[in-house]
């Protein structure tokens, strides 16, 4: 049992990728009155729901979790060496983070200023959320892990594996927010982890392999953007030790105002 608890929290600390890149992308805004990808006029909201969902075999929407996220555009500036609109993010009511956006006629970006987890890291810089000429491209750099030592819950270990993500752009389906409808385009990405750490467990060394994938769907219309996203949950796979669930997201726009 003490082992499956290690493998678990090593388990947990890779999938804190999952979080910090599903803070930004669910609620990427927009309006129904603008045609750029993200409208940027002072002002302009856009209110969303957002839930917790168990794992495979069986996903399903965990109650207890679900909140309510607002997103408001408070400015425009160069940021990070582009031309960029900024947007504050509120849960339940309380400021979360400030995300900045940059945009051209068919591709939507994102600023993250890095990711850390205790296997790798992700350089800052601005990711590609949405392409509208693109069939594919890679939001991250392909990383590869060769002997990374870290510490973990006190416990030296050296980690080799590849991190490794796509993007595609697919169909179009109609959609409805606040009884009217809407053609929206679907965006899928997947990050995927093939990792194995090496830790000594007394005289002899104990590899732990972690493999697993984060998908994330993403419903985007132009002139109101991302009207739906969704996360699944996933089982992470560890071998012979077993295999680890995740829960997954969803989030849905509720309804929006743009400002001319």
């Amino acid at each position: 049992m003490k082992m499956k608890n290690i493998i678990f929290l090593f388990a947990l600390s890779v999938i804190a990728l999952s979080s910090c890149s599903d803070d930004k992308t669910p609620t990427d805004p927009g309006g129904d009155t603008n045609s750029a990808l993200l409208p940027s006029t002072v002002g302009s909201y856009w209110i969303n729901t957002n839930v917790e969902t168990t794992p495979p075999p069986n996903p399903a929407p965990d109650e207890d979790t679900r909140t309510t996220d607002s997103s408001v555009v408070i400015g425009n500036s160069t940021y990070q060496g582009r031309q960029a609109t900024s947007v504050v993010y509120y849960v339940n009511g309380a400021v979360a983070e400030t995300t900045y956006y940059n945009q051209n006629s068919n591709e939507l970006f994102s600023y993250t200023s890095g990711i850390q987890t205790d296997f790798f890291s992700l350089p800052a810089g601005w990711v590609k959320l949405a392409d509208y000429t693109a069939t594919s491209w890679k939001p991250f750099p392909d990383t590869t892990l060769v002997d990374n030592p870290i510490t973990f819950q006190g416990i030296n270990a050296v980690v080799n594996g590849t991190v490794t993500s796509n993007s595609t752009r697919g169909g179009t389906s109609t959609v409805t927010i606040d009884n009217k409808s809407y053609t929206a385009t679907q965006f899928t990405s997947t990050i995927s982890m093939n990792l194995r750490a090496t830790a000594m467990f007394g005289p002899q060394p104990i590899e732990i392999p972690l493999k697993f994938d984060i998908v994330s769907r993403v419903q985007h219309v132009k002139g109101i953007g991302v009207v739906s996203a969704i996360t699944d949950g996933f089982n992470v796979s560890a071998g012979s030790f077993g295999s680890f669930p995740s829960n997954g997201n969803q989030t849905t726009l509720l309804r929006f105002k743009i400002n001319p």
